[in-house]
Parts: C-alpha cells; sequence; structure tokens
C-alpha cells in the first residue's frame, strides 16, 4: 500500500526498452507525487482512479495504452480495462484482488498499525510521505479496503484486454480463481509470458507488503 511509481516501478522505468515502449509511471491522487491532495478512500476510489488514470492517457494523446499493475494499481488496471475495453489492449497484474475475504480483512488488520512494520517495509514509505501522514492514510486505506467485503459485485466480467496475471499462491489468490469472475478466461499454471507490441505501458499505483 501507499507505493509510487518511482519507489516500486523503477526497475521496470530503467530497464524496458524505451524504442518499443512509452512509459508512463502514474500515482493516484494522494499517493507519491500526487499530492496534494491526501489521500482519501470513498467507496469508488478505485473507479475514480482508474478514470483518472486513463483521463491522463487520453489528455496525452495515447490511442490505447497496455497496463502494468500490482496490488491496488493491479485493481485499478482491471477496473480501467473493464470500463475502457476498447482503449486497454493488454494487461500484466500481480499481487491482485478480485475480491476481498474475511481472511484478508484479517491481514488488513494486522498492517494498520505501520509501527508494527518490519523496517525494511516502513522505511521508505516514511521517507516518501512523513510518518503521520504514512501512518494515518494506512489505517485509512485498511477501512477502505474492507469496505469490499460487503460488495460482492463487479465488472470483472466484462473485461476483454489479454491479461497475465501472477502471484504467490501461498499469500494471494490463484490466477484460476479470476476464472469464476472473468467471462471465458485461459488459465496457463507456471507460464510466463514475454510479448508485448504495445505502444504504450502505464505502471497504475502500487502497493508494498510488510
Amino acid at each position: 500500500m501507499l507505493g509510487s511509481g518511482k519507489t516500486d516501478f523503477a526497475p521496470q522505468l530503467q530497464s524496458l526498452n524505451k524504442k518499443r515502449f512509452t512509459l508512463v509511471a502514474w500515482d493516484p491522487r494522494g499517493y507519491g507525487e500526487s499530492r496534494p491532495p491526501d489521500r482519501d478512500f470513498p467507496r469508488d476510489f478505485f473507479e475514480r482512479d482508474a478514470k483518472d488514470a486513463v483521463d491522463l492517457m487520453k489528455a496525452l494523446q495515447f490511442k490505447q495504452v497496455s497496463l502494468l499493475g500490482w496490488s491496488d494499481g493491479g485493481i485499478t488496471a482491471l477496473i480501467a480495462a473493464a470500463k475502457y475495453p476498447s482503449y486497454i489492449r493488454k494487461m500484466v497484474i500481480w499481487g491482485a484482488n478480485a475480491y476481498v475475504t474475511e481472511e484478508d480483512s484479517r491481514i488488513y488488520q494486522g498492517i494498520r498499525d505501520v509501527s508494527k512494520w518490519s523496517e525494511k517495509a516502513r522505511k521508505p514509505l516514511e521517507a516518501l510521505y512523513g510518518h503521520d501522514y504514512f501512518a494515518k492514510t494506512c489505517e485509512k486505506w485498511v477501512d477502505g479496503i474492507n469496505q469490499f467485503k460487503h460488495l460482492p459485485d463487479g465488472t470483472l466480467r466484462g473485461l476483454m484486454a489479454l491479461l497475465l496475471i501472477a502471484g504467490q499462491a501461498r499469500v494471494l489468490p490463484l490466477a484460476s480463481q479470476y476464472s469464476s469472475v472473468i467471462n471465458k478466461p485461459s488459465h496457463y499454471p507456471h507460464t510466463v509470458i514475454v510479448h508485448n507490441t504495445s505502444p504504450c505501458v502505464i505502471s497504475v499505483n502500487a502497493r508494498r507488503t510488510v
């Protein structure tokens, strides 16, 4: 949570082929370089982030884009692709939720108090935000994400973009679990795909794990 393009996507921004890709690392409202305003978490904050990201890309005059996103950024990417199917070509996401379970909620409550985080996870975010903003926003994030435990319906069945999902089964939902909420998916376990001819890659927000 609370990561930024600069802190979480530096290797991709430095290493991806600039002759093949135009890279835009975008921070949603209240994160990273997109402050002010302070971050808030209304019920539609993922939809708001998705619209902001697409509006930015259109303002930059990209005709279509592909998405890289992890954690909250992966969720935002999924929503963007469902809501703007003609605009999103492809996606690579990892560490994203298709839904929030009781077990997820229990884990989130466990990271509410940033003083209990490991120093390795806490220090970069304190350096970026300052302790007070980081601690306050982390608490608000936990409350914000837990809203979705009570909101079972979604928009993933509308996905049209080519999608590659990655994650660790011991801590994240398996890609096969997405097949229950995505229309006519194909699931290839333990497959790595390295191919993209898209004119743009946008890395939507990122979230660190403790």
